[in-house]
């Protein structure tokens, strides 16, 4: 597999150093080379381009709103069933300030929002900012990603979720399966019982559907991060 990174990023020297790391999903190693130290993650499991594709993806995105340190992702290569995610390395030490370290991870989750009221704004004046980065309106992502090895739907949505009125006479009401529900809890809900059939997740997933709406009635708008 070295050899085939060495194809794909152009390397005259890929050397591997500090040992090799990991655990159930993939294994890792620091890597001397032309364009610097890199951290190369490895998997031959079934489906670990998906799993790395959307990893690079996510580092990607995480990146670019430069709030917060992440490793820069190069490349998601594969080769048959050989797959690897080359990013950045970063040695790694203790913070010594932890409380930035939230401020940081808070600015990240609130870069949209800020984008979004940037746009607002920069709308009120003539020409606008033609150069400004464009804010998320829908949940989702452009690509699957993956909650460890368990992949995740990341369809687009136009709302996390929304509780419409379905029938005035009998006074029902009936969850529109929005991004949370159908993409997060559902689509993790139809893995198990295809998996496993069990006959008690299958009695009470309608239960705690029809209560989805109540945990957020009172959490006001909720923005696209």
């Amino acid at each position: 597999m070295e050899e085939v990174i060495r194809k794909e990023l152009k390397l005259k020297t890929l050397e591997p150093f500090g040992g090799s790391a990991g655990g159930c999903i993939s294994k890792g190693s620091g890597y001397h080379s032309d364009l610097g130290d890199l951290f190369i993650k490895f998997s031959e499991r079934e489906n670990a381009k998906r799993m790395f594709d959307g990893e690079f993806a996510s580092l990607e995105a995480i990146y670019h709103t430069q709030t917060i340190r992440v490793p820069k992702p190069i490349k998601s290569i594969s080769d048959r069933n050989r797959h690897c995610l080359v990013t950045e390395y970063i040695d790694l030490h203790g913070s010594s300030k932890p409380s930035q370290l939230g401020r940081d991870l808070a600015r990240m989750h609130m870069h949209n929002a800020y984008l979004l009221k940037e746009k607002e704004r920069a709308s009120s004046f003539v020409g606008g900012q033609e150069k400004a980065t464009e804010p998320i309106i829908q949940f989702g992502f452009h690509v699957p990603t993956c909650c460890g090895y368990l992949p995740q739907m990341n369809e687009w949505c136009d709302d996390w979720v929304t509780l419409l009125k379905h029938d005035d006479c009998c006074k029902l009401y009936k969850l529109f399966q929005k991004f949370f529900v159908r993409n997060r809890l559902k689509y993790q809900i139809d893995m198990l019982l295809e998996e496993r059939n069990d006959r008690d997740l299958l009695s009470l997933w309608p239960q705690l559907e029809r209560k989805i709406p109540t945990f957020f009635k009172d959490n006001g708008s909720i923005i696209p991060a």
